[in-house]
């Protein structure tokens, strides 16, 4: 016995309109789309999701960071490759320093690091890697859904919840 089971994404544009600013590669129009994402299963709608998506006019790449509100003069260029977890080689579009909270307070940790903007397609909106660990001299356990790291007369902690990590 087979089972077949039919999965489907669907994507409409329900309206377009100029943003402000101009595109950091290449100087053209800044274009805001309304984008309705449809999910569906076995032909039954499943799920409704509406962004926001910001291109741009000329050269119609993606502008993820306008949606941050982000000045471009913040975003740096950089001609190193990138490798994945694959080991392609993916083109970093830009890289930007941002501050970042981690904990609650009284033990929170304030850190700048060092964003790399890449456009491929991932189950993550950012990945914590070997540096920002070292700067937060944390010790993650992928076991326990929990970081820690040390403050001055304390110790922090990042928890993860265990049904939204499935």
């Amino acid at each position: 016995m087979c089972f077949v089971f039919v999965c489907d994404q669907d994507e409409r544009i329900l309206g377009r309109q100029q943003a402000p600013g101009a595109c950091p590669y290449c100087g053209g129009a800044v274009q805001a789309m309304d984008v309705e994402k449809r999910w569906t299963f076995c032909f039954l709608p499943l799920c409704f999701n509406t962004k926001r998506k910001h291109y741009c006019s000329r050269c119609s790449r993606r502008l993820a960071f306008r949606m941050m509100n982000i000045p471009t003069d913040h975003l740096r260029r950089i001609d190193t490759p990138f490798y994945g977890f694959s080991k392609n080689s993916v083109i970093v579009e830009r890289v930007i320093a941002l501050p970042i909270a981690v904990g609650t307070p009284p033990t929170q940790a304030n850190v700048m690091l060092d964003f790399m903007v890449v456009l491929v397609p991932s189950a993550y909106n950012f990945i914590l890697g070997r540096i920002a660990l070292n700067q937060l001299k944390a010790i993650a356990s992928t076991y326990h859904l929990k970081m820690k790291f040390p403050r001055e007369h304390e110790v922090g902690e990042v928890k993860a919840h265990q049904t939204v990590a499935r």
